[in-house]
C-alpha cells in the first residue's frame, strides 16, 4: 500500500441530499457543484445517479403500499454485508 495516498473522506447523507437539491431545485450544473464542494465531476455524477435511483425506488414502493414506508440498512453478520430492509407500519 502507498503510505502517501490520502483518500477523501466519504460524504455523509446530508451533503449528498444538498447536492441533489442543488442539482434539481437550484438547477446548478454538476461541474459547478463539484467545484463548490471540492469533489470531482465523476463523483458528483455518481452521487446524482444513486440519489435518482433512491428517489425512484422509494416512489415506486410507496405507490404500491398505502402504509407509511421507510428504508433502513441492516448488518447481515453471516454474509458480512449490509442489506437494505423495507419497513412498513
Amino acid at each position: 500500500m502507498n503510505p502517501l495516498f490520502k483518500p477523501q473522506p466519504p460524504l455523509n447523507d446530508i451533503t449528498k441530499e444538498e447536492i441533489w437539491l442543488k442539482f434539481t431545485q437550484a438547477e446548478q450544473t454538476p461541474r459547478k457543484i463539484g467545484t463548490d464542494y471540492g469533489i470531482s465531476l465523476k463523483r458528483v455524477e455518481a452521487i446524482l445517479k444513486l440519489k435518482k435511483m433512491e428517489k425512484d425506488m422509494i416512489k415506486k414502493v410507496c405507490l404500491y403500499n398505502n402504509r407509511y414506508t421507510y428504508f433502513i440498512f441492516r448488518n447481515d453478520v453471516k454474509k458480512k454485508k449490509k442489506r437494505l430492509v423495507l419497513k412498513t407500519f
